[in-house]
């Protein structure tokens, strides 16, 4: 019981579509370190962890598929003995801009700064080095427990 199982987490980073995904301890307020395959525009972050309690963050760019073109998804999911993810409650935000993220904790604009480029991958050593202290770790709790929805509002052409 309580043997490691392996979860991925996948990325890409093409022209029009970029994704990844990350997962954060809670009990040790980081990120938590994967292997990243080497592959340069698609791979997965691959965990070796034990089964419990996690959060798990994405995120989404589409080229104007769809509106706002930033997605970040907040999940706090159960990690099973098959590997298996349950999803217990999800937080979404939709934004256009970086400033946007300024309304929520660091983790998230973390996230958004590591984020892959354009056939690059995501700078994800940078991520999972960080400890976040108590107040952040605390935000990003809050925030996960609310099971919501934030979005950015689209700007207004000019007249």
């Amino acid at each position: 019981m309580n043997e490691l199982v392996e979860v991925k987490c996948p990325y890409e980073s093409a022209i029009k579509k970029r994704y990844f995904s990350v997962l954060y301890s809670i009990k040790n307020r980081k990120f938590i370190k994967g292997f990243v395959d080497i592959l340069p525009f698609v791979g997965d972050v691959r965990y070796r962890i034990k089964p419990g309690t996690y959060i798990k963050m994405s995120y989404y760019y589409y080229h104007y598929d769809q509106i706002p073109v930033n997605l970040i998804n907040i999940y706090l999911v159960k990690i099973k003995e098959n590997g298996d993810e349950e999803i217990i409650k999800r937080v979404t935000i939709g934004f256009y801009n970086e400033q946007f993220l300024k309304n929520f904790p660091l983790q998230v604009l973390d996230l958004y700064d590591k984020r892959p480029g354009r056939h690059s991958k995501p700078a994800l050593n940078l991520l999972f080095n960080k400890i976040y202290d108590e107040q952040e770790h605390s935000k990003l709790l809050s925030l996960i427990s609310q099971d919501g929805e934030f979005y950015e509002e689209p700007e207004k052409p000019g007249c």
